[in-house]
């Protein structure tokens, strides 16, 4: 450990002895799990895991054990997510729920990509990018939650107040520092994506399946941001009969982008037209001939 990251762990360990008797009991460790983000685990679960760390079993958590605990939890959380081994899909395994789960290769690398264009350079976390779009590490990229909140200031420039993000010591922000940013990030996400079963944790313990679904929605309004008169002039072919531009410029660009996409269908001579961006397009037929 470096000596900022020691005294994070030390500083940490007397703000959850409450008694301060150098002993974390069952209630204080609940309270540790709470404030790390792990409010998705039972009771039971609760038990379980003091149990784990209670190597000595003798119904307290003291400092070595603590120290012990979060060198297991670093090292879980740098191997949580790791690829399996043949096939297009991963599946990861949650260390405390005992879940599996799999998301395909080819969604983490196409967001890997985009967010390689549209970060690099980036004043706050540039250095971290490019990624390697072929491996994992996007899911660690986004363990701090300091992208998931560049991404969102991309789509809209005043969604979080960058004076009130810590930058941490030496760049390195400490878990609760940490997991404020995370807090600012989800709060400026609401209203703008679906964030169910969405916490800290996610984050913090890199959860492939939930990270992704949190990237595709991003990606969609980074993908779509620009579309609208003002960066393409040419949508005004796209007006129905009695339309003016004002009406246009009121669609969601989801709305003007399967009117391009029957647009060109109509003048490729096809009599097929979509409605929406997902299953009319899965059998390829639209977007072959759009491409075309």
């Amino acid at each position: 450990m470096s000596p900022e990251e020691q005294f994070a762990v030390i500083r940490s360990f007397k703000n959850f002895d409450k008694s301060g008797d150098g002993k974390i009991e069952q209630g204080e460790f609940k309270a540790l799990l709470k404030d790390m983000g792990r409010t998705d685990v039972t009771e039971q679960q609760i038990k379980d895991l003091f149990s784990k760390y209670d190597t000595n079993s003798d119904g307290i958590i003291d400092w070595h054990e603590y120290l012990e605990m979060v060198l297991q939890i670093q090292e879980e959380q740098r191997s949580f997510g790791r690829q399996s081994t043949g096939g297009e899909a991963a599946t990861t395994t949650g260390y405390v729920e005992g879940t599996k789960h799999t998301y395909s290769f080819e969604e983490r690398n196409t967001i890997a990509r985009l967010f390689n264009n549209v970060l690099d350079g980036d004043e706050w976390v540039g250095e971290r990018f490019p990624i390697n779009p072929e491996s994992d590490d996007l899911w660690h990229v986004m363990a701090d939650g300091l992208v998931f909140i560049r991404i969102l200031c991309i789509i809209d420039k005043e969604a979080v107040d960058m004076r009130a993000v810590n930058k941490g010591k030496n760049g390195v922000c400490n878990i609760f520092e940490t997991r404020q940013n995370i807090q600012l990030g989800l709060a400026a996400a609401k209203g703008k994506i679906k964030m169910i079963g969405v916490d800290a944790s996610v984050f913090l313990e890199k959860k492939p399946h939930m990270l992704l679904g949190l990237c595709w929605q991003v990606a969609r309004l980074v993908a779509t941001q620009k579309i609208d008169l003002k960066d393409c002039q040419e949508l005004y072919r796209l007006l129905k009969d009695g339309e003016e531009l004002s009406d246009l410029m009121k669609l969601p660009a989801e709305e003007l982008l399967v009117r391009w996409i029957n647009y060109h269908l109509r003048k490729a001579g096809q009599e097929r037209q979509v409605t929406n961006l997902g299953k009319d397009l899965q059998d390829s037929f639209a977007i072959y001939h759009v491409l075309n």
